[in-house]
């Protein structure tokens, strides 16, 4: 009965359905604003986090470049690490390895007379 009550003429129906529709209107206006600003917050939040995050991607970056930088300085390390321990391993086993690092340092055994040689200037010639 309703609905044919309220599909009858605008003449026939009664006073308070025009308050009734205005409410509705009301509501309505109140329903897209609650929305509005539901969507609002939410752009807000978004715009939080991305302000808090932004600043700590940079320093993860960062920390991923230094990281990277003092893996490659501990490859080289380890690297010189490994020369140092064959040479010392030489060092212990092979005579003549230390000999020749001797002499190489200028070093001489006892009983041996070194000679050097001089330009008419008074340095000494290079090393070929």
């Amino acid at each position: 009965m309703a609905e044919r009550l309220w599909g009858t003429p605008l003449a026939f129906r009664p006073f308070f359905y025009v308050a009734t529709r205005k409410k509705h209107s009301q509501m309505s206006t109140w329903r897209l604003i609650y929305r509005f600003s539901w969507a609002l917050l939410a752009v807000l939040v978004a715009i939080g986090l991305l302000c808090v995050f932004t600043p700590k991607c940079h320093t993860l970056t960062q920390l991923q470049k230094t990281s990277n930088a003092l893996e490659a300085k501990n490859a080289e390390h380890s690297a010189e690490i490994k020369e140092l321990k064959i040479k010392q391993e030489r060092v212990t086993s092979d005579p003549a390895f230390v000999e020749h690092t001797a002499r190489s340092e200028g070093m001489v055994t006892e009983g041996e007379v070194v000679y050097k040689f001089t330009d008419p200037n008074g340095r000494a010639p290079e090393k070929r």
